[in-house]
């Protein structure tokens, strides 16, 4: 072989070198963000479950009072409450839904990837930087895959709750404008 040749192959080493280590650059930046978003998502959550403290709270405090001194038929007082803490519970279930553990994609037991580098037949590829990051790369690809899986499900309940909950405050709105209306008229 030549050195000029030599020279040749070594460059063309570097430039895949260069190209894995970007690819990895990139899959950790994705991973990364992935892991921001259960982050967020299961944060949102926490503030939807917060949410729901308060509503809850600001219904039933005045509820004994309006049932006790109000004209209004308690009838349209304990339906319109029922459907308000409908909305209510069931934004909270989905809520905590999204805070729910899910089993992930996890990276091997140590031993186990000790063995798959040690007792693969092919194991000079890994001598080479480019090989063993290939190998990390694909390893958080399909964690990171499994992991967007879970957080897209835990978008879902998430929208179904703030859906749910904002369902709770129309229903507030509407109730109020009722009985409103009601008082007026009467």
């Amino acid at each position: 072989m030549s050195d000029q040749t030599a020279v040749d192959r070594t460059t063309v080493d570097e430039q895949i070198l260069a190209q894995y280590r970007h690819i990895k650059e990139l899959a950790l930046l994705k991973y990364n963000s992935e892991e921001a978003r259960e982050d967020s998502l299961i944060r949102q959550s926490s503030q939807m479950q917060t949410a729901f403290s308060f509503m809850t709270a600001a219904i039933f405090m005045p509820l004994p009072v309006l049932i006790s001194y109000s004209s209004l038929p308690k009838q349209f007082l304990l339906i319109s409450t029922a459907l308000i803490v409908l909305c209510l519970l069931t934004s909270l279930v989905l809520a905590s839904f999204v805070q729910w553990r899910y089993t992930l994609r996890d990276l091997p037991a140590i031993p186990a990837i000790k063995a798959a580098v040690l007792d693969d037949p092919n194991w000079e590829q890994f001598i080479q930087e480019y090989n063993r990051i290939d190998q990390l790369v694909n390893a958080l690809g399909e964690i990171q895959a499994h992991k967007a899986q879970t957080n897209e499900k835990r978008v879902t309940f998430l929208v179904w709750s703030m859906l749910c909950f904002y369902l709770a405050i129309l229903a507030l709105l509407i109730s109020f404008v009722i009985g409103i209306m009601y008082i007026i008229i009467n």
